[in-house]
C-alpha cells in the first residue's frame, strides 16, 4: 500500500510501527470478548433485566462525536433487544456529564435505568441522586477520575474504562476494566 511521506511520519511519529496491521479493516472476529472485562457480567445482567421487564432506560450521551454515536449504536443494540430506550444528549450550555437538574427530569419521567456513554465517571452527586429517586445506573465512560475521594458518599455503579465511547459500545478493549467501584 502507497502512503505519502507525511502519513508516513505522523504514523512513525505516534509509534506506529506495523503499518500494515493498523490500517487492516477490522471484522467482527478481532473484537476482544467483552465478557474478559471485570463485572460485564453483573452490569449486562442489569441491562437485560431491564429490557426483559420493559423498564424505562435513558442513554445519557454527550454533545461530542464519540457521545453521539456511541448513544445511537447502544440504543440500536438495546432496540433490537425488544426495549425503548431514550436518548438524551445535552446541549453544550448545559456542561459536560450528567448533571443533577438532569437526573431530576429523568425521575420525574419514571426512568428506571439510566446508562451513562462518553460521560458520568466524574459524576458522583448526579449518580447518587440518581440511586436515592430509585433510578438505577450504568456508567460507560473511558476517561479518568478527577477527584478520587472527594466525596465519601455512597456511590455503587459499573464503570467501563476504554477507548471512545462509541468503541466502548461496538466491542470493549479487556484492558480498559469494567469495575463495580463504591465510595
Amino acid at each position: 500500500m502507497f502512503l505519502c511521506q507525511p502519513l508516513l511520519e505522523v504514523l512513525a511519529g505516534r509509534g506506529i510501527e506495523d503499518i500494515d496491521a493498523f490500517l487492516k479493516v477490522p471484522s467482527w472476529n478481532d473484537l476482544p470478548d467483552p465478557f474478559a472485562i471485570p463485572s460485564m457480567e453483573q452490569a449486562a445482567t442489569r441491562v437485560l433485566c431491564a429490557v426483559r421487564r420493559r423498564e424505562r432506560i435513558v442513554i445519557h450521551g454527550d454533545y461530542d462525536c464519540d457521545g453521539i454515536l456511541g448513544a445511537h449504536i447502544l440504543r440500536s443494540a438495546l432496540t433490537g433487544l425488544g426495549a425503548a430506550p431514550r436518548i438524551y444528549l445535552p446541549h453544550r450550555d448545559e456542561g459536560y456529564g450528567l448533571s443533577s437538574p438532569t437526573v431530576h427530569r429523568f425521575s420525574c419521567t419514571g426512568t428506571d435505568l439510566l446508562i451513562t456513554i462518553d460521560n458520568g465517571i466524574n459524576a458522583r452527586a448526579a449518580v447518587r441522586l440518581a440511586q436515592r429517586l430509585g433510578i438505577d445506573v450504568v456508567v460507560i465512560d473511558h476517561h479518568r477520575i478527577q477527584e478520587q475521594g472527594t466525596d465519601n458518599g455512597s456511590m455503587v455503579g459499573y464503570v467501563l474504562r476504554s477507548g471512545p465511547g462509541c468503541h466502548v459500545c461496538l466491542g470493549p478493549r479487556a484492558e480498559g476494566g469494567l469495575e463495580r467501584y463504591e465510595d
